[in-house]
């Protein structure tokens, strides 16, 4: 050390801090580089963990209620003595939450979802509407009603199952015993789907939304595609939604809930009674 150092020690400090307070201040062209990079991959990987847990969500969530559907579907059947609710009736009978009557030959009235309300105790979330349905719909819509009619989360499969009295074939399947119309007449209740994942195609906005009242099997008409991709129309594939890793949730009418993939879908014994009592997959209407 210096004489001048000894004799003046705090000179040498004030001449480190006055070095110290020279130096470039904030990030570097590189570092803020290295940050950006970072921050991206880290977006990168956390990105599709959230949309995987999302998805996951909500396949649980549609599990759930599709297991109140069924169980809500069977109930009005133990009510009705083994006659099975009807996907649209045009002589049906409905009321709101209210207990206000909906006007006879009304989309309300004839479509199942208010029909199976009661069974529901009107608690329509968590059943007819879940997810994206769920939060779509405005209660103070004046056509809140008509929506939830229209566009439950799950579609049902009431061309064979139930009946479906809107035009032909629906007419036509009800009377010449290839829709079942009560619970003693299926072959193999654990396969017959009778609620499934749904969506449809929204005229307004030209693209497919999540929800519609009813489903079409594979071999009816349309007649499905050979393999399933997500960007066709919902109604090439029945309006069935397969968005779970191309999967459907789906209630069958045993009571039984699962997660059906495209070929297993395509399977005709898991939507007709004729499929099963002949034990043919291809079967055709």
């Amino acid at each position: 050390m210096s004489s001048l150092s000894k004799a003046c020690p705090g000179l040498v400090v004030d001449q480190v801090v006055k070095v110290n307070l020279h130096r470039p201040s904030g990030f570097s062209l590189v570092e803020l580089l290295v940050v950006m990079f970072v921050g991206a991959l880290l977006a990168g990987l956390v990105t599709p963990v959230l949309g995987r847990a999302r998805q996951a969500g909500e396949k649980a969530a549609e599990t759930s209620a599709a297991k109140n559907l069924i169980t809500a579907y069977l109930a009005a059947t133990q009510d009705q003595e083994g006659v099975l609710l009807k996907g649209y009736d045009e002589n049906g009978y409905a009321s709101d939450n209210r207990g206000q009557n909906f006007p006879e030959g009304s989309s309300q009235a004839d479509r199942w979802p208010w029909r199976l309300a009661p069974y529901l105790n009107y608690q329509l979330e968590g059943a007819v509407l879940v997810n994206e349905r769920a939060s779509a719909l405005d209660p103070q819509n004046p056509n809140h009603s008509y929506l939830i009619s229209a566009s439950p989360s799950m579609g049902m499969n009431s061309y064979f199952v139930g009946g479906h009295e809107n035009g032909q074939p629906a007419y036509s399947y009800t009377t010449n015993g290839i829709c079942v119309t009560r619970l003693s007449q299926a072959v193999k209740p654990s396969m017959l789907i009778v609620f499934s994942s749904a969506w449809g195609l929204d005229p307004s906005r030209g693209k497919n939304v999540d929800g519609y009242y009813y489903v079409t099997a594979p071999n009816s008409s349309p007649r499905w595609p050979s393999q399933w991709s997500s960007k066709g129309s919902a109604r090439t594939y029945g309006q069935v939604r397969m968005n779970y890793g191309g999967k459907a949730v789906t209630a069958q009418l045993d009571g039984s809930v699962g997660l059906l993939g495209y070929e297993e879908l395509k399977d005709m014994r898991r939507w007709a009674n004729p499929a099963a009592v002949q034990d043919n997959p291809n079967w055709t209407p």
